[in-house]
């Protein structure tokens, strides 16, 4: 308790000899407002300049949101056609595996056939045509059979590619034309 008292006493005895101070210091009273005014003024313009860079930091700080919400959007956009694309190549390789499977057991029942007709040779199986799968023109991501012999594999997947990209921009100036409606 003695301690508490003691700084409360020299807290007092300190207050006391600042205030002595000060009459000391100052000469006169106009000077202390003088003071005091300058000090005020000196305030008004370090706040105005604090809310002038508050304001011009929380305008950056928008505008960089803005950017990067329509590059999220633009990346969101990107990602649901790769995801699209990724979807059809799978359905895609999927559909030629079935084909395959099929084209076998097919195959395998026309061997028994052949075999009973007679034996087959080189020239008879070169001219057959070959199955491939190619995109539908109506550009819905479908495949359909065609007779195509030099039909590859990259030719299909750059035609659901040229598709899936010509239904996104179909789409994304339909959405356009809908905003301008409503604008």
């Amino acid at each position: 308790m003695s301690s508490d008292n003691s700084l409360c006493t020299m807290s007092s005895q300190d207050t006391l000899t600042h205030s002595k101070k000060r009459p000391m210091q100052s000469s006169s009273d106009g000077e202390d407002e003088e003071k005091r005014e300058r000090r005020r003024v000196a305030n008004r313009k370090a706040s105005v300049a604090c809310r002038l860079r508050k304001k011009i930091f929380i305008n950056e700080l928008q505008r960089q949101v803005s950017e990067l919400s329509r590059r999220n959007n633009e990346i969101e956009e990107e990602n649901a056609i790769l995801r699209r694309m990724f979807q059809a190549k799978v359905a895609a390789e999927q559909q030629q595996a079935n084909l395959k499977s099929s084209q076998q057991i097919g195959n395998g029942a026309n061997m028994r056939s052949l075999a009973v007709a007679g034996p087959l040779d080189a020239r008879t199986l070169s001219h057959s045509p070959a199955v491939t799968m190619s995109p539908s023109p109506s550009g819905t991501g479908s495949t359909s059979q065609s007779t195509a012999p030099n039909g590859s594999r990259e030719d299909f997947y750059a035609e659901l590619v040229k598709n899936a990209l010509a239904e996104f921009q179909q789409q994304r100036r339909e959405e356009q034309q809908k905003r301008g409606c409503k604008v």
